[in-house]
């Protein structure tokens, strides 16, 4: 391959790479607003708690959502609640080991709204029942 043939290859590349690029967002949901400490948060937030808390409700105990609850207060009033969970709610040490992680899940909850739980427990197939 000549140096000519190698200039005009790097355009395309880097075009194709930034092509994958907007992909990756568009799959993951993400947007041009949305901060890469709200993606991890919500990323952390489907991978740890979304089974129990969708949305920010509570299938176990609806009256006890993450949207809005007290333990948002700081984030320090938040990482001793997870440290020290109570009823069926896991341990996950890993979570709160890692500031920057911790952080993120506590910013992305700081999000959710006790009104999106409303709009989306009327939806066909939610159920706030284990």
């Amino acid at each position: 391959m000549s140096i000519k043939s190698g200039l005009q290859v790097r355009p395309i590349v880097l075009t194709l790479v930034s092509l994958a690029i907007v992909l990756a967002f568009q799959i993951c949901g993400a947007n041009a607003k949305d901060s890469p400490a709200k993606i991890k948060g919500e990323s952390v937030f489907k991978q740890y708690c979304a089974s129990c808390h969708q949305f920010g409700g509570n299938v176990t105990i609806p009256s006890k959502t993450v949207a809005g609850s007290s333990k948002l207060s700081t984030l320090g009033v938040f990482k001793d609640y997870l440290n020290n969970p109570v009823g069926h709610m896991p341990y996950f040490k890993n979570v709160i080991e890692d500031q920057k992680t911790l952080q993120a899940l506590y910013s992305y909850c700081k999000t959710l709204s006790k009104k999106d739980i409303k709009q989306v427990s009327h939806e066909p197939g939610y159920s706030n029942k284990i």
